[in-house]
């Protein structure tokens, strides 16, 4: 009810600035650049769509996170990352996807220039800016170019840029302090600030100043929040899985890892080896235990800004900026339906298959093919050919913890010079993410002190406990890497008016820049060198490197053209030349027309690209679970067979590792246009509305989604076998299984480079709006809006069939799964009393299927083969008590923020975020919130739940 009045009051979360404001006759407006152009305006509406978030917006959303903020622009959509998706690559790190072309088509920048990219890459290869490493303190604005801006800005900018502003100029003293909690328990924050600066440019020709920042925030936990819907993990009474640690399903085989371990024999006769289960029980589901899984993974944030500006006179002025951003977060492996917290690896280890670097498979050092135990094992009898199934004692969740320490110095000069408004820029950034292994397994020394007994007779390792932690050390030891990304860059740039023109001015601007990329990605060793590793496809580590670089030297140029009063022309061309490529060559025209005071019409049409980022033309690899593959040897009649002699049935569907390897590559490209109006009838109401579409081509994929991939001539060119061993479950021709030496080895690993061969086109509508009412003089109010609408996302992949996404979870394989929907509200209505200030704000997602039409061959084109995709679900017939999750539904949360101005000086502040407590929606499909099935991208406040900060703020 509180969002329809918002809306009907004509609202906008995020204003666009040029619409916003009053005409003024009288005062002299400054010029400034807006994003998207190299030229100097006072009237800064643009024919592009620019959206501006200004630091009141920022204060009043209900957000103490910027990388919060952002995943609520309703241009923001599939292929967004949140830093809480504990199956993404770029663990820890959060990333913009305007218009759902994953992070790698939005461009983010801060004060116009380039930031050094995450090193942990989006799925392995797509490069982005971690908005999660930037303090929400510091920043001054946002300005959201939601535009193809190539033209300006080259690589990366195919669906909109992100530029995030600084602070300009601090004077005195402020300090705040603010702390929260969830009515649910879990997820305690504490956030400080401080800032301090001297000097008015204005009037002392100088100011410099200093800003930290501080903001930490505790994990929530599986166990706190065990009653909502998606937490429960037994979906049984639904038709689904009973998830729940300990419990015997179809993804564990009927054998999960219970607190008391047990042997099975070859016959499969289980031997509980201590007290609390036993077999009846586990089959009754009363062996279930709870992991401290983290629905909310822990992060604290540290910033450090220093700031110097220098007026010379004659408009030449120098601006320097160091900062150095410090940001911690983590993964956990909770890994319930298959193994527990950590677990034995069952029946066979087979031999991990390191991460090759020359492009062939490496067996793990010490491979043991089968996880068998001597007989007579702990006095349990004739346990020869058993194997263990059970917890391990000691150990905690598999978990990275990871920290990203981002340098960063900025160094403008501008002036003027001959009538040029020129530029000069020299910068610097680096990211360092450490990420830190915990609790995982080095099998081969579980292996060992299993299997080797002391003096007393006792294996070196008890499965049943009271293990040393020196011994703990030797089979889960703790390790870990750093990951670097560093970019430099120097920039120059000079804007003039050439002449005049009927209706006002021809400008001209003119650039260049040089930008040097060096990525270094070596990986975790053990995981290379397959010492340390889970035995499931979908769980963690990943095994990926990356190393390479990337020079960019470009040209640019603008030409702005007021060729009436009415009507203008902005055009721009710029030439970039990447070494591991060539050029691309980069267009874009806007015009904006004028036919009445209160309406402007616009449109832009522009040409855009995405180069091959290092890791996609480096030297690198990354090791992944693509899912199930028929083997051509030992499965050549498909599921259903015949089986000649030799064959093994379960090949039908084997799960081999895949390596991605790189390649030679073309640059992604892209065609987009905008058209678009600016109403503002009266001086307090403004509203625009904005259509674009967007199509790109030669998207870079892997050759392992190419339709022939899986054919027998390309399997036999592209993978490698393990050894052909006696195993379980091979064919003797009368229509049994033996244990037998089978006809090949298993497939062990594939490989596949990157390559050009998928399209997307996607188009939809934005609108914003604002009403500004004053009450009094002291008084008024204000409702904002902003509404994005999804018409089409059509992904035309390799075989060249087209599938409709919009509104679907579609294309899952993208950036952490995230879904796809057709429609995203934000709103806002403030009020302001005198020293007081209330804002109710929120934000709204519409419902959205399950189904994936693009994925898994059309296999997830139904809703039970969508939730085949997940687990909880998984097998589900679909039917009248389970048919509602067949589609995620809408989630909405609602903000109050209130202040305060007890004194000029002293302020007290009140946020009560998702103040309705709305509950995530159960999201059968997405992988990013792992073994419980929510959207950590869309529905994170609902795990949350109602939350509450109190804070104070003094400034002198």
């Amino acid at each position: 009810m509180v969002l329809g009045a918002a809306l009907l009051a004509g609202p906008a979360f995020a204003q666009t600035a040029d619409t916003t404001s009053a005409p003024v006759a009288t005062a002299q407006v400054q010029e400034i650049v807006v994003t998207g152009s190299l030229i100097k305006r006072t009237n800064t509406e643009t024919p592009s769509p620019v959206t501006v978030l200004t630091i009141q917006e920022l204060q009043t959303s209900g957000f103490d996170a910027l990388s919060s903020v952002l995943s609520n622009v309703t241009a923001n959509g599939a292929g967004t990352l949140s830093n809480n998706n504990s199956l993404a690559f770029a663990g820890g790190a959060s990333g913009v996807a305007l218009r759902g072309l994953s992070v790698g088509a939005t461009l983010t920048l801060v004060d116009g220039h380039r930031l050094a990219p995450y090193p942990l890459s989006d799925d392995g290869e797509r490069q982005f800016t971690d908005v999660q490493s930037i303090p929400i303190g510091a920043v001054e604005s946002v300005e959201v170019d939601k535009d193809g801006a190539s033209s300006i800005y080259g690589s990366d900018a195919i669906a909109g840029v992100v530029n995030v502003k600084l602070k300009e100029q601090i004077t005195g003293l402020e300090a705040m302090a603010e702390g929260g909690t969830s009515q649910h328990g879990g997820g305690e924050s504490q956030h400080y600030a401080v800032s301090a600066g001297k000097g008015d440019l204005s009037m002392d020709g100088y100011n410099v100043f200093v800003t930290a920042e501080y903001r930490q925030q505790d994990s929530i936990t599986l166990n706190q929040r065990g009653d909502e819907p998606w937490a429960g993990l037994n979906f049984t009474s639904i038709g689904g899985n009973d998830l729940r640690a300990g419990v015997p399903t179809i993804f564990n085989g009927g054998l999960p890892s219970t607190v008391t371990p047990y042997l099975v024999s070859p016959t499969g006769a289980l031997t509980f080896l201590g007290s609390g289960c036993n077999t009846a029980a586990m089959n009754a589901g009363k062996c279930a235990y709870t992991i401290p899984q983290a629905l909310l993974a822990p992060t604290s944030n540290l910033s450090v800004l220093l700031g110097a500006t220098k007026d010379f006179g004659d408009g030449w002025q120098a601006k320097l900026r160091v900062s150095v951003f410090d940001s911690k977060g983590q993964q956990s492996d909770g890994g319930s339906v298959f193994f527990g917290p950590n677990a034995y690896p069952g029946a066979s280890y087979g031999g991990n298959v390191s991460n090759p670097v020359g492009g062939t498979a490496v067996p793990g050092i010490g491979a043991i093919a089968n996880f068998t135990l001597p007989a007579n094992y702990l006095g349990s009898g004739s346990a020869a050919g058993s194997y263990l199934e059970g917890l391990i004692p000691g150990l905690g969740l598999p978990t990275n913890n990871i920290e990203s320490r981002t340098y960063r110095v900025a160094l403008d000069v501008t002036g003027a010079v001959a009538g040029w408004n020129v530029t000069g820029s020299l910068g610097f950034s680096q990211v360092d993410t450490h990420v830190e292994y915990l609790n995982y397994l080095n099998v081969d020394n579980l292996y060992t002190d299993l299997t080797t007994f002391n003096a007393a007779g006792q294996p070196l390792f008890n499965p049943l406990g009271g293990n040393s932690q020196a011994i703990l050390n030797n089979i889960a030891p703790q390790f870990g890497y750093t990951a670097t990304d560093s970019l430099y860059y120097a920039e120059a740039d000079g804007s003039r008016k050439l002449f005049d023109l009927p209706g006002g001015d021809l400008s001209l601007a003119l650039g260049a820049t040089i930008i040097q990329k060096d990525l270094d990605n070596p990986g975790a060793s053990p995981i290379e060198a397959g010492l340390v590793g889970n035995t499931g496809a979908l769980t963690q580590p990943f095994s990926t490197y990356a190393i390479g670089n990337q020079t960019n030297v470009a040209e640019f140029a603008e030409v702005d053209a007021t060729l009436l009063h009415s009507l203008e022309f902005d055009g721009g061309l710029r030439d970039d030349w990447f070494n591991t490529y060539g050029n691309s060559l980069t267009p874009k025209v806007g015009v904006k027309w004028r036919p009445a005071p209160w309406l402007a019409l616009r449109g832009t049409f522009s040409k855009g690209f995405r180069a091959p980022s290092p890791a996609e033309v480096g030297k690198s690899a990354t090791i992944f679970g693509l899912g199930s593959a028929q083997d051509p040897v030992l499965c050549p009649n498909g599921p259903n067979g015949p089986f000649p002699a030799g064959t093994v049935p379960a090949a039908c569907a084997s799960e081999p590792g895949y390596v991605q390897t790189t390649n030679t590559l073309k640059p992604e490209t892209s065609t987009s246009y905008t058209v678009g109006a600016v109403v503002q009838p009266i001086p307090a109401w403004s509203m625009t509305v904005d259509y674009y579409h967007i199509v790109i081509k030669n998207q870079i994929i892997s050759a392992s989604e190419l339709p022939t991939y899986f054919t027998p001539t390309s399997i036999a060119a592209n993978c490698v076998r393990g050894p052909d061993l006696a195993i379980p479950g091979v064919s003797n021709g009368a229509g049994g299984t033996d244990t037998a030496v089978p006809l090949a080895g298993p497939l062990s690993a594939c490989f596949a480079g990157y390559i050009n061969a998928q399209s997307t086109e996607t188009s939809g509508l934005d609108l914003q709006s604002q009403y500004h009412l004053r009450l009094g003089d002291n008084q008024s109010l204000t409702a904002r809006a902003e509404w994005t609408h999804l018409f089409d996302y059509n992904l035309t992949s390799p075989s060249g069939a087209t599938f409709q996404l919009a509104g679907t979870h579609g294309p899952s394989g993208v950036s952490g799964d995230t879904g796809n929907p057709r429609e995203r509200v934000t709103a806002s209505l403030s009020y302001e009393n005198g020293p007081l200030a209330a804002t109710l704000s929120g934000y709204w997602i519409s419902a959205f299927s399950v189904t994936d039409p693009s994925s898994g061959g059309g296999s997830q084109a139904t809703c039970a083969g969508a939730w085949g995709a997940g687990l909880a679900l998984a097998g589900a017939t679909v039917n009248s008590s389970n048919s509602q999750y067949c589609n995620v539904t809408s989630f909405t949360s609602v903000n109050l923020v209130l202040s305060y101005k007890v004194t000029h000086n002293f302020t007290l502040m009140f946020d009560m975020d998702n103040m309705f407590d709305e509950k995530a929606p159960l999201d059968p499909e997405t992988y990013g919130g792992e073994f419980t099935p929510y959207n950590p991208s869309l529905d994170e406040d609902g795990v949350i739940g109602r939350y509450f900060r109190f804070g104070v703020d003094y400034k002198m």
